[in-house]
């Protein structure tokens, strides 16, 4: 999908000729995983896998990885692998991102299903 959009604008980049001074086009993904800053980004990502590093004095482990259940204007839910859950205000957060989670790469010789 990338190749294909980088193939269009490149060509269009070269009928219009907008620049006078050569140039590159560079087209890239950001990438699968995402940091987490605001709670409209939290919000989006409800559902997903995240690992959350908290800030130093705040109450219980510094790293927290589990599923995003809720977020809000004020804090965020996620629930651990043990089935507990954790609210963590967002002034509490120092970093955080979803984690993507690879599958199993298919076996040799045997074609994925497509839907």
């Amino acid at each position: 999908m990338i190749t294909q959009a980088t193939r269009r604008i490149s060509r269009a980049l070269d009928e219009l000729d907008p620049f006078a001074d050569p140039y590159t086009l560079e087209v890239s993904s950001p990438g699968l995983e995402r940091g987490l800053r605001t709670p409209s980004h939290f919000a989006g990502a409800v559902g997903s896998t995240v690992n959350v590093k908290t800030r130093p004095g705040t109450e219980g482990d510094r790293r927290v990885t589990g599923t995003l259940e809720r977020a809000d204007d004020d804090d965020v839910t996620v629930r651990l692998d043990d089935g507990s859950t954790r609210v963590l205000r967002y002034d509490d957060i120092e970093r955080a991102r979803t984690v993507f989670a690879w599958g199993p790469a298919p076996r040799p010789g045997k074609k994925e299903k497509t839907q």
